[in-house]
């Protein structure tokens, strides 16, 4: 899966898992704001960025530094940055925006996989889950449940 496709994949994610109770746009724009993240999410009141990576075999992601400089920025003005890192198209490492500039300094691939916050697989409701937990830890406890909970709740009640 290239970046495009892993952008899609979150989209379709909130989406299914939240409904109306989501709205993912992409934003990212070189020619206007150099630096911004892929997506922009508002879940249940709660607002955050997510800058998409692919890692491929031998090649680490890499953040731009107008990338860097750019988060840095959302986050002194406490805003909120994840930056989710697809992995062999099989799961998703979370990182916290406040590592953008460590991640850039990794020289060995086993250094970054050990500073993310979240490590899951491309389920829907586990990524989700995970990359509203780093960009609000805790919040995934006390937010009413999605629509797609309901519907496995009530089959499962019906059994």
């Amino acid at each position: 899966m290239d970046e495009l496709g892993f952008q899609m994949h979150i989209v379709r994610a909130f989406d299914t898992m939240f409904h109306e109770d989501a709205h993912v746009s992409f934003t990212e724009s070189l020619d206007l704001n150099p630096g911004v993240p892929d997506l922009h999410v508002t879940v249940h009141g709660m607002s955050f960025w997510i800058e998409c990576k692919v890692w491929r075999p031998g090649r680490m992601p890499s953040i731009r530094p107008t990338q860097v400089k750019w988060i840095e920025k959302e986050l002194a003005a406490n805003g909120r940055v994840v930056i989710a890192v697809l992995y062999k198209d099989e799961f998703v490492k979370v990182y916290r925006g406040a590592a953008a500039r460590d991640i850039v300094r990794c020289k060995a691939a086993n250094q970054m996989r050990m500073m993310a916050e979240l490590h899951t697989t491309l389920n829907m409701q586990a990524m989700t889950e995970a990359l509203i937990n780093v960009a609000y830890p805790g919040a995934i406890d006390f937010m009413p449940k999605t629509a797609m909970e309901e519907t496995i709740s009530s089959s499962d009640d019906n059994h």
